[in-house]
């Protein structure tokens, strides 16, 4: 099933490209879009839908949303959006927005209260498709048309009669003089701000639903979720939420931004692997003047770095593989490498979601062009340069049937070869997620490397 116009999917036959049906659950309306990535579990195929103001799609609230279940024989149940009891706020309910860059340092006083604005309707959020967990639950990501800081994680049951719906809203306590520089200091809060907040709101902080993030909700074994939520205040780093079975706060790791984290079972539990970039951004702004950067000159106990991060089902780090590449290179027509030393603090990983192999290696593509291999322990077992340094779209890396581990750079597609055979295996949690798939052991690594 692949995205089509007006809020439908298209039928592909895998073998030749055919088309074999187009299905339209919402007509020919011209005002309606799919929005995220649809999730297949079985031969039941998930994916949610928004309607749109025409001429003024992000201005105007949305006219409609729905999760769309659609089976092997084309039937279609859909959900509307507004009959999910969220507990959010009305849509014209007025809700928190930061306050004006004009009043910087922020807050502008330690009793400041934030500015208000119209919610707007709750809607999928894009970019952020269904997941389904192992037991049929659907786990989805809403958020407010007009305000990220009013964001949920929902769970339906496999009839898709409601569960619980879990906001991402005071589950914080990291801003002012903890994740940012010292109030009163150079990058931090205002003086005399209570400890905790988002300098944005002066309020406990709100992990953030961003529209330009690819996160998607990743069930995990005996139920609960995981979402990559944004924050500014942590140098954009955003935060990982995880939720228990029942929706309740199980906790959060300081990074989260645009990934969604892959899974690795092993010995009866799981690891969590995902990028971990602590990006050369200013703490909580972009004004010089009062959030400066360079990040390891002011804050040089948390320098700018980028990671392949494990982590425990409590969200305890097991192990790092840090990217200390400064070199960007470049791959000419004959095949050799031209290089230039240009990026002292490393390259983030540009990797939307990891592989992982059934030995644990995890396989993830960076902006300086290479695909790593990194075993369990955080060592690095081999890397092969693509083509270009040149950064790459927030895309997955993926372990085909034969083995071969697929990545993307310079807007094309690479298959890097493996040694020997290997075969993909489920991973635990979710068949809808995008969590990452593995592959069965062999004595030769995925990756032919070293490499550039």
């Amino acid at each position: 099933m692949v995205p089509a116009a007006h809020g439908g999917v298209d039928e592909i036959r895998k073998s030749d490209g055919a088309l074999v049906r187009r299905i339209r659950p919402f007509g020919d309306d011209a005002s309606v879009f799919l929005v995220g990535p649809p999730a297949a579990a079985g031969e039941i195929v998930y994916y949610t839908a928004i309607a749109l103001v025409p001429g003024n799609a992000w201005g105007a609230d949305v006219a409609g949303a729905w999760l769309v279940r659609m089976d092997r024989d084309g039937a279609v149940t859909k959900v509307a959006w507004n009959t999910l009891p969220l507990g959010a706020p009305a849509s014209d309910a007025p809700c928190e927005i930061r306050f004006s860059l004009s009043t910087l340092p922020w807050p502008p006083s330690p009793t400041a209260v934030a500015p208000t604005l119209p919610c707007g309707a709750q809607r999928p959020a894009v970019g952020a498709g269904p997941a389904v967990g192992a037991d049929g639950a659907v786990y989805l990501v809403s958020r407010a048309q007009f305000n990220a800081r009013y964001g949920y994680v929902v769970s339906l049951n496999p009839d898709l009669s409601f569960r619980w719906a879990a906001s991402l809203r005071g589950r914080l306590a990291d801003g002012c003089d903890v994740t940012v520089p010292g109030n009163g200091t150079p990058g931090g809060c205002r003086a005399g701000t209570t400890t905790g907040v988002d300098p944005a709101t002066n309020a406990p902080p709100a992990a953030r639903v961003d529209d330009t993030s690819s996160a998607g909700p990743v069930p995990l074994p005996g139920g609960g979720v995981l979402y990559g939520a944004h924050t500014r205040y942590n140098y954009s780093q955003g935060h990982l939420m995880e939720f228990g079975p029942a929706g309740n706060f199980e906790g959060a790791y300081g990074f989260g931004w645009d990934s969604t984290p892959a899974l690795a079972p092993h010995g009866g539990t799981f690891s969590i692997v995902l990028k971990e970039n602590h990006y050369e951004v200013g703490s909580y702004c972009n004004d010089s003047n009062f959030c400066p950067t360079p990040r390891s000159i002011v804050t040089p106990t948390d320098p700018e770095a980028y990671f392949l991060t494990r982590l425990s089902p409590s969200l305890a780090v097991e192990s790092q593989f840090q990217n200390f590449n400064t070199e960007s290179c470049m791959r000419a027509e004959g095949g050799e490498l031209t290089c230039v030393e240009d990026h002292p603090g490393g390259f983030e990983y540009c990797v939307n979601v990891a592989a992982v192999d059934v030995d644990g290696t995890v396989y993830a593509n960076s902006e300086d062009g290479n695909l790593y291999a990194v075993d369990p322990a955080g060592e690095l077992t081999g890397r092969t340069f693509l083509d270009s340094a040149a950064g790459a779209a927030y895309t997955p890396v993926g372990i085909g049937p034969d083995g071969v581990v697929y990545a993307q750079n310079l807007g094309h597609l690479v298959a890097v070869a493996p040694v020997g055979g290997r075969r993909p295996c489920a991973g635990p949690g979710s068949e809808g997620s995008r969590g990452g798939v593995c592959a069965s052991p062999t004595p030769s690594p995925a990756i032919v490397g070293p490499g550039r």
